[in-house]
Parts: C-alpha cells; structure tokens; sequence
C-alpha cells in the first residue's frame, strides 16, 4: 500500500507533458519537419500530449480476507502486551486510463490521506477489521470508506486534465510552425550561400506524381493511320 496524489502537483506535472513533447518536436529530423504537414505532425504530437484520467469499476473484480493477529499495549500495564485477532479485507478495482494521475494532486483536492495499491489497471484498498468473524456489512462500510474518495479525488484530476486536453494543440502548433519556419529558414539560407544541403538516408521519400499523357495519346488515336506507299 502507498499513498496516492501526494507526489506533486498535478499542474506542474501536465506542464512536464507539453514540455517533453516539445522537446520531441525541436528534436524530429529536418526532412521529416519539412516533408509532414503541420497538422498531420500536430495530429500524432497531440495524441502524445492528451492523457486519460483513470477510471474505476463500479463493484470490485477480485477481494481477499486474511486473519491477522497483532500486539496491543494494555493500557492498565505499562509493560504489559496481549493479542487481538482480526482481518484484513482487500478489495481490488480495474481502471483504464494513465496510472500516472494517480500520484499528482488536482488544484481542487480533499484534505486526506489516500492508500492503495496500484498496478496493471487494478486498484487495490485494504481494511482492517478486529473480533473473531468479519461483519460483512461492517467490511463493506470500511471498503467504501477508502474508495468512494478516491473516486471523488479522480472527479477533481478530471477537470484539471480536461482543461489541459483542450489546450494541447492550441500549445504545441506555433510550436510545430516555429520548428517549421527555423529550418526553411536555416535551408534557404545555406541555398544562398550555396552550400549543399545535406540528407538523411532514411529521410521520408516524396512520391512524384504520375502524369498522364491524356491529350498525346489521344491524339495519336485519333490520327489515321498512314498508307502505305505502293510499289
């Protein structure tokens, strides 16, 4: 168990996103900048930039109950321990989404400590209940009583999220313009001073355009054919 969104602030981590993919943008090669048109190369670098808040089922997909037993302090003996038996339920959630927003604080956020365990899409909350038999009701009490704020928390990421989704490409296109513009700009002038402008072996390769001969050919179908001379 570990806690989740106290690793940082959710904000500073969606500007950490739009950062790397601009870095992915001033570091793609000239021929690739200059061959992709900007919304095709603003379509993939998006995508890279738009998160999905997780999601969790409604009702668990998998639980467990374990015995436990730990030693208890008497509080009329100052040195004096004794057992208490009991239980821990767990109770594990699929989610989709990035289990990355799970570790980020939203700017709206509850005032509490969260706790589970979190990996490939299951989310995992543990309760601990005392006495020799699990009240179910009790158990299901305790279990909500974890998850229910996670899932209030997750409401909260969602704002944040889709507030930054909706920006990404209003972002990231001058971006993608101004890394456009540089290399033109840097081609044209080594063009002037006449220096070779060099290229990738493995560069994105322009496919010319077929012509066709439409007004040749038909001219020549449509010439007689020419007699022969007779002998």
């Amino acid at each position: 168990m570990r806690g989740l969104f106290d690793r940082g602030e959710l904000r500073e981590f969606l500007q950490k996103v739009l950062r790397d993919v601009a870095r992915q943008i001033e570091g793609l090669p000239e021929d690739e900048v200059l061959a992709r048109s900007t919304e095709d190369l603003l379509e993939e670098l998006s995508a890279l930039a738009t998160l999905k808040v997780p999601a969790l089922s409604d009702d668990p997909v998998d639980g467990k109950v374990d015995e436990t037993s730990k030693q208890v302090r008497d509080q009329f003996g100052r040195d004096r321990t004794y057992a208490v038996r009991g239980f821990t339920i767990g109770a594990t959630y699929e989610f989709t989404g990035d289990s990355r927003l799970f570790q980020y604080r939203p700017s709206t956020h509850l005032m509490t400590r969260f706790e589970a365990t979190v990996g490939n899409g299951r989310l995992s909350v543990m309760s601990e209940q005392t006495g020799d038999d699990v009240d179910p009701a009790q158990a299901q009490a305790s279990i909500a009583r974890m998850i229910d704020p996670i899932r209030t928390e997750l409401g909260h990421v969602e704002a944040d999220v889709g507030a930054h989704n909706a920006r990404v490409a209003e972002q990231l296109r001058p971006i993608i313009e101004r890394r456009k513009e540089l290399v033109q700009r840097r081609r044209s002038l080594a063009g002037a001073l006449g220096f070779p402008i060099s290229k990738r072996q493995d560069a994105p390769k322009s496919v010319p355009l077929a012509r066709k001969q439409i007004g040749a050919a038909r001219s020549q179908r449509s010439r007689p054919p020419t007699p022969t001379s007779q002998l």
